[in-house]
């Protein structure tokens, strides 16, 4: 088992816990092992987000709420996909019009009715559409709640709808984990210095969808956008809609994603730190990887 008070505990500078929904419903071990983190981390006032990422081929959406229902007052941000709002809204007899092809207006109704039933930081709903010929537009959505000096919850609706991000897909994997990590980034671990409390929440949703817009510019899991190459896409894009390499004429981007890949040897480095890191975890990676014939395979 792993023990989670040594590694949350340890020296992590801002401990930050992130789960997802996916863990639990993989066996009676993760579920136990994926509780107690939880439940350790509120204890010791650790942030907490979910990615609830449910995967029907693991188990029923009852069934993995019925998990995620005792931790999810705690949590400081729970992440939803418009299947998942959808299909929330019914499970648990919202009395809001909500469908796949629902409009933002919708959706944040039954997001609203959700977060003052759950009682939690924020709820947000990623969005995307693609046309034809591929290029996608990435836009979020987001109901947030402050509490006033005198006790009072209030919620407010948030929309990068007027400034979403433009970009052609290299990879379907990793935009929804480096959302999550930007999101996170620019609410704890670069944070603003503004005490706009709707202006805190717009810049994490917009740095959130840079990230995930940027991540997918290269193929595979990992992320191979730098702190430097986002700053410089935030100042490119500031109030803007953004529009990466190939959707629009014209590079926008300029050269912020014009950077040497690393050599196989400087890459092969940072893989196996990656993977000293997760060992000294106890963590259980699976690898997944594309291109050449050598690399088009999977480890664990």
């Amino acid at each position: 088992a792993l023990m989670w008070p040594g590694l949350l505990n340890g020296d992590l500078g801002k401990p930050w816990l992130h789960a997802t929904g996916i863990t639990p419903l993989i066996s009676m071990a993760a579920r136990q092992s994926w509780d107690a983190h939880l439940t350790h981390a509120c204890s010791e006032g650790i942030p907490i987000s979910l990615d609830l990422n449910h995967r029907k081929q693991l188990g029923t959406l009852s069934e993995l709420w019925a998990m995620v229902d005792v931790h999810v007052a705690n949590l400081e941000l729970i992440i939803l996909s418009i299947d998942q709002l959808v299909g929330l809204a019914a499970l648990l007899s919202l009395t809001v019009s909500i469908g796949f092809d629902s409009g933002d207006a919708a959706c944040l109704t039954a997001m609203a009715a959700l977060h003052r039933l759950w009682r939690c930081k924020r709820v947000a709903l990623c969005r995307k559409v693609r046309d034809a010929s591929g290029k996608q537009r990435r836009w979020s959505l987001l109901s947030a709640a402050k509490t006033d000096a005198s006790g009072t919850t209030h919620f407010l609706d948030l929309s990068t709808s007027d400034t979403p991000v433009w970009h052609l897909p290299k990879d379907e994997c990793g935009g929804g984990s480096a959302w999550a990590a930007g999101f996170i980034h620019a609410m704890h671990i670069e944070p603003s210095a503004s005490d706009d409390f709707e202006e805190v929440q717009r810049r994490c949703i917009r740095r959130a969808d840079l990230l995930s817009a940027l991540c997918q510019e290269t193929a595979g899991d990992f992320s191979a956008v730098t702190l430097d190459q986002l700053h410089a896409a935030e100042r490119t894009f500031l109030n803007v809609e953004a529009r990466l390499p190939g959707t629009e004429v014209g590079d926008s981007l300029g050269g912020i994603m014009a950077h040497a890949l690393p050599s196989k040897e400087v890459a092969g480095g940072m893989v196996e730190a990656t993977l000293a890191g997760l060992k000294a975890a106890g963590v259980l990676a699976i690898l997944r990887a594309k291109g050449d014939a050598q690399w088009s395979r999977r480890w664990v």
